[in-house]
């Protein structure tokens, strides 16, 4: 009697699992993760990184043809989300664009506020949101005087028909007390989220994947978690200049004590039932190093080699990937792959660059379905190569990092079940030969 009573549970928790009307921690969610939902998506976040756009010279060799709307057009279908990474806020609590013309018509590209209008008439259902950055000072004394800051968010809102805002407070807890950085963060998200759902907008933030950031910054109960649509992961600059060894910029593992994957682990630990709320960002972007010595075998990774000048400033080693797929159409680069680290990298002499390619972001894509995240967000789509200058010559292929991005969820969310349910039919298939054994 008692085998058949364990049967009947794990039968029920079979149903249950597969039943889609009864997860209600996700039904019952109003506002962006629901109407993806209902597409049976996973959301697709671009990110488009107004810094980069407008300024350009940022990176070395740089932009040849700048980057317009004209360029995203046809590939809209690829994103759920479009990201504009376009304003900062004020110590006051003002939201400032980086770049004044996107409040007028006259930037020539095609994305001010007001044209954005016409990206979403061409593509049904996307969600064009605003991120806000800010200097995590100026962040902490918004947080604590906020009435203004959110204010001014419905106003943009509304004005400029933005479908939600992404707070991109990196981080929390970085500058100023973390126990009131945790609290006022925690505020500030209660009250931004009361506004925005009555005015049927969708709420965003930007977390970090760093251990001690994540202690620091952020209150993880349900109160502030269920508030927030989706949390998007930045997981990229777990190596930098300021490293020891040369590293990748997003490694899925490492010898070292972090990467890609134990921050989804972590992340994972801490959202509990939320978890279907995280967004894994992927960089579309790489870095230089130069070797302190050349490497001896023609297979050699520069993944953990010693590297010199690792204090240069960031706009001699930082390359977007179209810039990095131009370097490697020329002969002398030698390329590779690092699998465990999911990374790729390519060596000329003492020139080493480490850099996510179609095969990196496929990986990473991947490993976000594994764990049951929301979606993924390229970072950014403006340093893809989006004019399909690196291609083939029998081809011309925009964006074929995004393109990677969006057939791997393609993929992966119609043919394969959520690594939970996933665990719970083989338990229950273990449970059940238990039975027979013993009956």
């Amino acid at each position: 009697m008692l085998n058949r009573e364990v049967f009947d549970r794990f039968v029920e928790l079979f149903r249950v699992s597969f039943d889609p009307e009864v997860d209600e921690n996700r039904n019952n969610y109003g506002d962006s993760y629901s109407r993806i939902r209902n597409q049976n998506r996973t959301a697709v976040f671009c990110y488009l990184n107004d810094t980069q756009i407008t300024q350009g010279a940022a990176f070395p060799g740089h932009i040849t043809t700048r980057f317009r709307a004209d360029y995203l057009k046809n590939k809209l279908d690829l994103c759920t989300h479009l990201v504009f990474g376009a304003a900062y806020v004020t110590y006051e609590g003002n939201v400032r664009p980086f770049n004044p013309d996107r409040l007028t018509d006259q930037s020539g590209d095609g994305l001010s506020f007001n044209e954005l209008g016409n990206l979403k008439s061409q593509r049904p259902g996307l969600e064009i949101i605003l991120s806000i950055a800010g200097d995590p000072t100026v962040y902490s004394q918004v947080a604590r005087q906020r009435q203004n800051f959110v204010t001014q968010i419905r106003n943009l809102m509304n004005l400029y028909k933005f479908d939600g805002v992404n707070i991109d407070w990196r981080y929390p807890g970085r500058r100023e007390d973390p126990d009131q950085d945790r609290k006022n963060f925690k505020d500030m998200i209660r009250d931004l989220r009361t506004m925005l759902r009555g005015e049927g907008k969708s709420l965003m933030a930007s977390i970090t994947h760093q251990s001690q950031g994540l202690r620091d910054g952020y209150d993880f109960t349900n109160d502030l978690l269920e508030h927030v649509d989706y949390w998007l992961i930045m997981a990229f600059e777990y190596f930098n200049h300021q490293s020891n060894k040369i590293g990748a910029n997003a490694p899925i593992r490492s010898k070292e004590p972090f990467g890609v994957e134990k921050s989804i682990y972590e992340l994972k630990n801490k959202f509990g039932e939320h978890s279907f709320r995280l967004i894994l960002a992927v960089p579309f972007y790489g870095k230089q190093y130069q070797l302190r010595n050349r490497l001896s075998r023609d297979y050699e990774s520069p993944l953990g080699k010693d590297f010199i000048n690792n204090h240069a400033p960031a706009e001699s080693v930082m390359f977007p990937y179209r810039e990095i797929c131009k370097k490697l159409n020329s002969n002398h680069w030698r390329q590779g792959y690092d699998s465990d680290a999911g990374t790729a990298y390519a060596v000329h002499e003492t020139s080493a660059i480490v850099y996510d390619d179609t095969e990196s972001v496929r990986a990473k894509v991947r490993l976000a379905l594994q764990n049951g995240l929301g979606g993924v967000m390229a970072y950014s789509v403006d340093m893809d190569d989006y004019t399909g200058s690196c291609s083939q010559q029998d081809r011309c292929q925009q964006f074929p990092l995004l393109q990677a991005m969006h057939d791997a969820v393609q993929r992966g969310s119609s043919s394969s079940l959520a690594p939970s349910r996933i665990s719970l039919l083989m338990a229950i298939l273990f449970t059940v030969a238990l039975i027979k054994m013993r009956s």
